[in-house]
């Protein structure tokens, strides 16, 4: 499948720990790829939270390297446009819970499911891809992707 230039990804809070904490890695070049215009990157506040967390839990004990990471996270927000939908309601987390536990088996991941429907984006990426598997992409019609598999199939 190709994804048009343009089109919309939807990120797990993987694709940006592993984007920071990794350079070179596939996280990276699709976040370099993203900064130029060719696609619009959008996540969650779940997700924001996550990272936010990560960073904190990794670093809290290089104060220098934090201050560092969490200016590196402020720019890739920054220079990729990242649009951040908010927590899903109640409801909805609910709703998705009961039409995708089957599939997903992870439940604290519905919630970010939950919110990338309401994105309807062209692609959902993630690092976790046993949560974020084919059979969810199969059930909502989204194409789920890690990194490198998205980096396989992309025309930019």
């Amino acid at each position: 499948m190709t994804i048009p230039g343009g089109s919309l990804l939807f990120a797990d809070s993987n694709v940006f720990i592993e984007g920071l904490f990794a350079p070179g890695c596939a996280a990276s070049v699709v976040i370099k790829i993203v900064s130029t215009g060719a696609f619009n990157l959008a996540t969650c506040e779940p997700c924001v939270r996550d990272v936010e967390n990560a960073i904190l839990s990794k670093l809290s004990a290089r104060p220098d390297r934090l201050d560092l990471v969490l200016q590196e996270w402020h720019d890739l927000r920054k220079y990729t446009r990242l649009t951040v939908f908010p927590r899903p309601s109640v409801e909805n987390v609910k709703e998705t819970y009961q039409q995708y536990i089957a599939v997903m088996r992870h439940k604290p991941d519905i919630e970010v499911l939950a919110a990338a429907l309401i994105a309807k984006p062209a692609a959902i990426l993630s690092r976790n891809r046993d949560h974020f598997s084919d059979s969810v992409a199969q059930k909502c019609g989204i194409p789920i992707y890690s990194c490198g598999e998205f980096l396989e199939v992309v025309t930019v």
